[in-house]
């Protein structure tokens, strides 16, 4: 499996746990050089930041917009026709200085969809800016500025620095490709790769939307390499906290609010019942003959997204529906193609919620597939005081109606960024990004929205 990140990082963060306890006090360590960032390990650290990096250049590619007016970006030629569909933050190389909050301020978002106001200027990003945006840096960075940036460590892959999710492939600009390039690794399995990226080349994507970004390409990291590539990583000033463990901490499955490594853990845990989530609802399959499940009848020929609703059965993981067809490639992407002999299998809201979490580990039942009857009777439930306070991997339910998976709280905004299992439209049966407000989640059809959590802090 590409994604082996996060499992992989809870390891690193509880071999780090010798060296959290041995630290007394509140202090500061400063490993923005290799030196000292080998000398103090603090992996865990920033394997957090990595993946955050990963989510935020993510949601940049996959924001899903709409303009209800012909419009051009500067003097660019590229013109974003009324009414269509587009995925991601458009690619301009004059106006780049664009981060999510800039371009959602653009408009308002209506069913899931961003819709620009008319009298918006649109801006966008280059490949070196997106990444800027997504690594914290201070300001938006061009393929050669990346390559000396302070911030970024360059890697040694022929000594002890192994890729990680997170980290970047950056291409100098030369005289033959004035640009350059910069991927962001999303994936890691030896020499296999998944990176995102974005191109000044507009596309139509399977789902028929425009888009000038590639998400999770598969690429060989030996030939990437050949093209002239450079590996680095975004480093820290980490602000490392006193941490104490109790005897048998590493087993006991507690969490300790003051203590570094539970926090750090905490955090990958909650990543991991969105990316599973997120696999769930974005995995891209075709069938080769006609199918009717659950009242819904698949075509071949369509490209249809997520495993499919249904009650019953309802038993399907992201590893289970994978293994029911073989990948192959189309375009930019790898298509699922279902066996002719594979039988459909589906889930539901709750049971793909189940599932998300089940992959953390913080479900007591580690084989009881949940309803929005009973979800709440897993013991590691609690509820939580208010919409304020959800995270992400957190759930909003309505008993016996409705659940979603929290992506994101925008407290300042009072609005939730959600996944959810729910009605067929437009070939899926998925909401990715679905925006709610507070008002909405207190108020609506199905009824009153209670946040949960299966996590400590």
């Amino acid at each position: 499996m590409l994604y082996k990140i996060l499992s992989s990082s809870i390891a690193l963060c509880l071999v780090s746990l010798q060296m959290c306890a041995t630290l007394t006090g509140s202090i500061e360590k400063d490993i923005t050089t290799t030196a000292a960032y080998q000398s103090y390990s603090f992996d865990f650290a920033v394997n957090v930041r990595q993946i955050e990096a990963v989510q935020y250049l993510r949601e940049m590619a996959t924001i899903s917009w709409t303009t209800p007016v012909n419009q051009t970006i500067g003097k660019e030629h590229t013109i974003y026709q009324a009414n269509v569909q587009y995925r991601g933050i458009p690619f301009s190389f004059n106006k780049k200085e664009t981060d999510l909050n800039r371009f959602k301020s653009y408009g308002n978002y209506k069913e899931g969809t961003l819709m620009i106001n008319k009298k918006a200027a649109l801006t966008g990003v280059t490949a070196a800016s997106a990444v800027s945006y997504a690594l914290g840096l201070k300001k938006a960075e061009t393929s050669a500025s990346l390559m000396e940036n302070t911030s970024l460590r360059k890697l040694n892959l022929s000594g002890n620095d192994e890729l990680m999710p997170g980290d970047v492939l950056c291409k100098p600009q030369t005289a033959e490709d004035p640009a350059g390039n910069v991927l962001m690794v999303s994936g890691v399995e030896g020499n296999a790769l998944r990176t995102i990226s974005i191109s000044s080349q507009l596309k139509t994507a399977p789902n028929g939307s425009k888009t000038y970004w590639n998400v999770d390409t598969e690429r060989n990291l030996k030939d990437l390499l050949q093209e002239g590539y450079r590996p680095l990583r975004r480093v820290l000033y980490y602000k490392h906290i006193e941490g104490k463990h109790p005897s048998g901490h590493q087993t006991s499955g507690i969490l300790y609010p003051d203590c570094m490594v539970c926090r750090i853990n905490s955090c990958f845990w909650r990543y991991q019942a969105v990316e599973e989530m997120r696999k769930m609802a974005t995995i891209p399959w075709r069938t080769t003959k006609e199918r009717t499940f659950w009242t819904i009848t698949y075509k071949p020929g369509v490209i249809y997204r997520g495993i499919p609703y249904s009650q019953n059965p309802r038993e399907s993981t992201y590893a289970s529906f994978i293994k029911l067809g073989k990948f192959y490639k189309n375009e930019s992407e790898n298509i699922l193609m279902m066996k002719p002999s594979s039988k459909l299998n589906g889930n539901d809201c709750s049971s793909a919620v189940t599932f998300a979490l089940r992959k953390t580990g913080r479900l007591q039942n580690r084989t009881r597939i949940y309803s929005t009857r009973t979800l709440t009777e897993d013991r590691s439930v609690r509820r939580l005081a208010s919409y304020g306070q959800l995270k992400p991997g957190d759930f909003l339910l309505i008993y016996d109606r409705h659940v979603l998976l929290v992506v994101e709280n925008d407290r300042d905004n009072q609005e939730v960024s959600v996944i959810e299992q729910t009605e067929f439209k437009n070939n899926t049966t998925w909401r990715v990004h679905k925006k709610y407000t507070y008002d909405d989640l207190r108020e609506n059809e199905k009824g009153r929205y209670i946040p949960y959590s299966v996590f400590d802090f």
